[in-house]
């Protein structure tokens, strides 16, 4: 019998504040983007001031780093890849000017193919 009422104590201790007729109020909707109420425990006025300055100086870094040709943290392509593609199109220009393996290897084949008929004709 002891267990029985135990146990509809310990049923009545955990349904008692789940029951209770407290208001719970929902987060009221500020009026800025970032969610700050002025009338809470914090200066409101103060932190939108704040984050306002923040964003400037973001705004302003990622300016600069922008302008110094820098984007998101890298180095611009064109500066980095600039001077490689320009000795590329020179080493292609160079590579251009010299005979293809196509012109070597015909010489060649010409060559064995004269030196063998020569070859026969001697003998």
């Amino acid at each position: 019998m002891k267990t029985k009422a135990l146990l509809t104590l310990l049923l009545l201790a955990l349904t008692l504040p789940a029951m209770s007729s407290e208001n719970k109020s929902l987060p009221m909707q500020s009026e800025n983007e970032y969610g700050i109420e002025s009338g809470r425990l914090y200066p409101g006025d103060l932190v939108l001031e704040l984050l306002a300055i923040a964003e400037e100086e973001a705004a302003a870094a990622a300016r600069d780093a922008y302008d110094a040709g820098y984007k998101a943290g890298r180095i611009d392509g064109a500066a980095l890849w600039g001077e490689e593609y320009k000795k590329l199109q020179a080493e292609n220009a160079r590579l251009k000017k010299r005979p293809g393996w196509e012109t070597v290897l015909s010489i060649g084949v010409g060559a064995l193919g004269v030196g063998i008929v020569i070859g026969m004709v001697v003998r």
